[in-house]
C-alpha cells in the first residue's frame, strides 16, 4: 500500500507543478521572474509553517543537523537556485519546453554516474537516454511561427537545463535524508527554510532597501501568487516528497516527469500557445526515453 500511495503522490506531483508553471509564467509576465521567486517562497515558508504546527505540532522541525545541512542545501540549490533559472525560463522559452527540460534530470543524473563514478550502464539505458534527448532535441528544433507567445532561443535554453540541474541535486539531497524515514512535511519544511533564507538574503544585499517588499501591497499579483504557491511550493513539493520516501525512485520519478505532457493543453489554453502533433510526438517520445531508464 506504501508504493501505491507514493505513486499517486507522484502522479499528482505532476498534475500540481504542471498548473503552477501555467500560473508562474503568468506572474513573471506581469511583474518579474525574481519577484514571483521571493514572493511565493515567503508566502509558502509562512504556509508549510502553519501546516508544521496543525499536523506535527511544533513550530520547527526535529531533526539532527546532518539531516538540517542536507535539506537546508537542498532548498537552497534547489528553491532558490534551480527555480530561480527555471521561472526565467518559463518567460523567455515558455512553461511547456521549460517543463520538458525539466523532465531530463534522469538522464542527466544517470549520466553523471556512468561518468564520474563509473557505474555500469547496460546498452538499454544508452538506448533510453539516446531516446530520451532525440525526442527532446526534435521538440528544441522545431521552428516557431513569428506570432508564436514565446521563442525558442539559447539564453532560454540555459536557464532551463540550469533550472534542471537544481531540481536534481535537490532530490537527490532530499533522498538521502528520506531514506532513513525522516518526515515527509518536515523534510518540505526545512527545504523551504533553506531556500527562503538564502534567496531572501541574497535580495536584501542586492537591493540594499525595502524595494522588494512592495510587491506584497500588489492584491492582484498576491492573489495569484497564493494559488500558486499552495499548488506548487506547499503541495508540489511535499507531494513530491511523499513520492520519492514511499516509491522507488525511479516509478516516483517518471510519473512526476509527465508534467511536460499535462502543460500541453494548459499552455494552449492560458496562452494560446500552438502545438504542433510534432512537438507533442518529440514530448512523448522524450518521456519514453527517460522512463526507460527505470
Amino acid at each position: 500500500m506504501a508504493v501505491e500511495i507514493g505513486m499517486l503522490a507522484a502522479l499528482g506531483t505532476s498534475v500540481l507543478w504542471s498548473f503552477s508553471s501555467v500560473l508562474f509564467t503568468i506572474g513573471g509576465k506581469a511583474k518579474s521572474p525574481a519577484a514571483v521567486n521571493r514572493t511565493r517562497i515567503l508566502v509558502a515558508l509562512v504556509i508549510i509553517s502553519l501546516l508544521h504546527l496543525a499536523v506535527l505540532g511544533s513550530i520547527l522541525p526535529r531533526a539532527s543537523p546532518s539531516e538540517w545541512g542536507y535539506l537546508v542545501l537542498s532548498g537552497v540549490i534547489g528553491l532558490a537556485i534551480g527555480d530561480a533559472l527555471l521561472f526565467a525560463a518559463f518567460i523567455r522559452i515558455g512553461p511547456r519546453l521549460s517543463m520538458l527540460i525539466m523532465a531530463l534530470a534522469p538522464v542527466v543524473t544517470t549520466s553523471v554516474a556512468w561518468v564520474i563514478f563509473d557505474e555500469k550502464l547496460p546498452y538499454l539505458k544508452v538506448l533510453s537516454i539516446v531516446v530520451a534527448l532525440g525526442g527532446t532535441a526534435w521538440v528544441i528544433l522545431e521552428r516557431r511561427r513569428a506570432n508564436d507567445a514565446f521563442k525558442t532561443d539559447a539564453t532560454g535554453l540555459l536557464l532551463g537545463f540550469g533550472g534542471m540541474m537544481g531540481q536534481a541535486v535537490g532530490l537527490l539531497l532530499s533522498k538521502v535524508v528520506l531514506d532513513d524515514g525522516f518526515d515527509t512535511l518536515s523534510a518540505t519544511y526545512i527545504r523551504m527554510i533553506g531556500g527562503a533564507l538564502s534567496l531572501w538574503i541574497f535580495t536584501f544585499i542586492i537591493s540594499k532597501n525595502l524595494e522588494p517588499f512592495k510587491d506584497f501591497t500588489q492584491w492582484k499579483f498576491m492573489c495569484l501568487i497564493l494559488v500558486a504557491s499552495i499548488v506548487g511550493p506547499v503541495l508540489g513539493i511535499w507531494s513530491s516528497m511523499v513520492a520519492i520516501a514511499y516509491a522507488p525512485l525511479g516509478i516516483a520519478s517518471t510519473l512526476m516527469s509527465l508534467a511536460p505532457i499535462l502543460t500541453i493543453p494548459l499552455a494552449y489554453f492560458a496562452f494560446k500557445e500552438r502545438v504542433s502533433w510534432r512537438a507533442v510526438l518529440g514530448t512523448v517520445v522524450a518521456l519514453i526515453g527517460v522512463a526507460g531508464l527505470f
